[in-house]
């Protein structure tokens, strides 16, 4: 950049009166626009700020959703731990919210999507108070939201509007304490959100970027931010800043370590380019060649001759060997042994820095690792032969689904049940059948345990007894020795409670294990549902769930899996099921 770019970029500075020159219609303009921020601290005020503003200028009232967790302390932790879902989450019709999961990629509805909240449907009964935090809402009290994202391309919910969607709340695991599970929607607001979270957005009404910021710590010193800060939109005259540093702090990231070695890098690669194609071709490659190509390709691509401006364009990105160089100035401030100002100082080496050549390797396969598994957890809105899918597996379809509006929104959206002792996912989620997490237990609101009572959800489903066990019964039968310290209940305590409801508990022997994979109801001796019996309970790390016959088995169901920590069960294949039982096999 130069001192030119940096004195234009002033006149779009709302917070600098005197080098401003925005008429005061285009700042009122500007301040209506989404905000871009480096500090989750600031989107976090605006927001705040600006849903209050929404409802009263519509008279309107704000709801708040309260997450569901699965104790105090895991209510406790950060977002981040729970894929960003909010403990608590103010909503108002008319608020743009963005989505914080991958719920269905092919049909754009992916992480970051922009949308417009539309409407809320709360479970009968629900009101404000409901939650654990005060004037609020539980997640589960929550049916579903209704959002208007212009990007969504899949089945259309609403006639006259192909582009409101559905969206429900989405259980999230911990992800290092898997038994603690955060029930939220997956949305927040977006009146302001941090630069890091625009990344890939466009905002074609215009954008405002604010690098107010912490005194340890200068964002536009770091590479990258400022770029993508100022890329978001589609014109000079739909961008505007607050708190611009000065063209000095912007300069500071030239001394960037990670700075210098992309610069290293892209010297690398061009030369290496320029040698290949002197091979190839069996001449020197010179730029004019290089715009030659490119004009070519691009031409027979867009079925059109490039302009006089886009040749000038093209001419000057192919022309830049490494970087662009930077202009020298007689002025530019000294840089003493304290190091950069703005973040850094003596300790500018345990910021950002170029990888080593075996680190280069471990992140790459890391990285892609974790996009192959953040796509399987955040990705496609389960379906099965039980319940109609919330969308089809035909994502060019943009035909109307096939039954009524209520009985799409009959079951929860999730990614299936994740198995500690497989380290993966298995399952559908299903309707919660009326079975499923009595309310008589006293040991359940909306759809999910409270407390540690996973053992007497456990017991209830397995059995499948008309009586129900109640949470005052279960502890009455089993001995204060038989809890651990983490509040797990020992198998003994299960065993009593099932006894007293007229079941046995037989263990499945050690052949039915390596069989269980390919398992076949017409083997009785295979078969997990004998006469008199509904299911049986297991054990997973810190927690005990259940296997319960389901209604019509099928390809896709050969057993409902139970987890007191959601809201409706998951419907597993016979092979899931012999896997399951495998793995808990090998862990006693």
């Amino acid at each position: 950049m130069t001192k030119d770019d940096h004195e234009l970029w002033t006149q779009h500075n709302l917070t600098d009166a005197d080098a401003c020159d925005l008429s005061t219609e285009q700042r009122i303009a500007f301040n209506r626009l989404p905000h871009l921020f480096a500090e989750n601290a600031g989107a976090g005020e605006r927001n705040g700020f600006e849903v209050g503003q929404a409802a009263t200028q519509a008279s309107t009232s704000i709801l708040r959703v309260a997450s569901q967790d699965t104790s105090g302390a895991a209510s406790e932790q950060a977002q981040d731990n729970y894929g960003q879902l909010r403990r608590v989450l103010h909503l108002t019709r008319g608020a743009p919210v963005m989505l914080l999961s991958n719920l269905r990629t092919k049909a754009n509805l992916v992480n970051g999507a922009m949308g417009a909240l539309i409407a809320v449907e709360l479970t009968p009964g629900a009101t404000s108070g409901t939650g654990d935090l005060p004037t609020s809402v539980a997640a589960t009290d929550v049916r579903y939201v209704i959002v208007d994202i212009p990007k969504y391309t899949g089945p259309i919910f609403f006639a006259d509007h192909p582009t409101w969607v559905v969206v429900r709340p989405l259980p999230v695991r911990h992800k290092r304490i898997k038994k603690w599970v955060r029930i939220q929607l997956p949305l927040a607001l977006a009146y302001g959100i941090t630069i890091h979270k625009s990344q890939g957005l466009t905002f074609t009404d215009g954008v405002v970027v604010d690098f107010a910021h912490q005194p340890s710590y200068q964002p536009v010193a770091k590479m990258g931010l400022a770029f993508v800060a100022m890329s978001r939109c589609t014109g000079w005259m739909k961008q505007a800043f607050r708190n611009l540093p000065g063209f000095w702090e912007f300069r500071k990231v030239l001394e960037d370590p990670l700075f210098k070695w992309r610069k290293a890098f892209e010297e690398r690669m061009d030369a290496l380019h320029d040698d290949t194609m002197e091979k190839y071709k069996g001449h020197a490659w010179t730029t004019d060649n290089d715009v030659d190509a490119h004009v070519q390709w691009s031409e027979a691509k867009l079925g059109r001759q490039l302009e006089a401006d886009e040749r000038v364009d093209l001419r000057s990105m192919l022309s830049v060997r490494g970087v662009l160089l930077t202009p020298e100035y007689d002025d530019e401030p000294s840089r003493g042994l304290s190091g950069l100002r703005g973040g850094g100082g003596k300790k500018q080496r345990l910021g950002m820095r170029p990888p080593s050549a075996a680190e280069r390797g471990r992140n790459f396969a890391a990285a892609a690792a974790a996009a192959t598994a953040s796509d399987e957890d955040n990705g496609e809105a389960p379906a099965d032969a039980l319940t109609q899918p919330l969308f089809t597996d035909d994502s060019e379809s943009n035909d109307e689904l096939s039954l009524p509006m209520e009985e799409v929104m009959a079951g929860p959206v999730s990614t299936g049940w994740y198995c500690d002792l497989l380290r993966k996912r298995l399952g559908k989620a299903v309707a919660a059948p009326p079975w499923y997490m009595r309310p008589e237990t006293g040991a359940a609101r909306a759809g999910v345990q409270l407390a540690a009572t996973c053992g007497l959800h456990a017991v209830n489903h397995g059995v499948g007894s008309a009586a129900v066990l109640t949470w005052k019964a279960f502890d009455a039968r089993a001995r204060p020795d038989e809890r651990k310290a983490s509040g797990d209940w020992e198998f003994s305590a299960l065993q009593r409670n099932v006894e007293a409801m007229g079941a046995t508990m037989t263990p499945i022997q050690g052949e039915d294990h390596e069989t269980l994979g390919a398992w076949n109801h017409a083997a009785s001796r295979l078969a997990l549902w004998m006469p008199g019996r509904a299911g049986c309970i297991f054990h997973v790390p810190g927690h005990w769930v259940a296997l319960r016959e389901p209604q019509v088995s099928s390809e896709t169901c050969a057993a409902l899996l139970c987890d007191s920590l959601f809201p409706a069960p998951f419907a597993l294949t016979a092979e899931e099921v012999g896997e399951l039982f495998a793995a808990r096999q090998r862990a006693s």
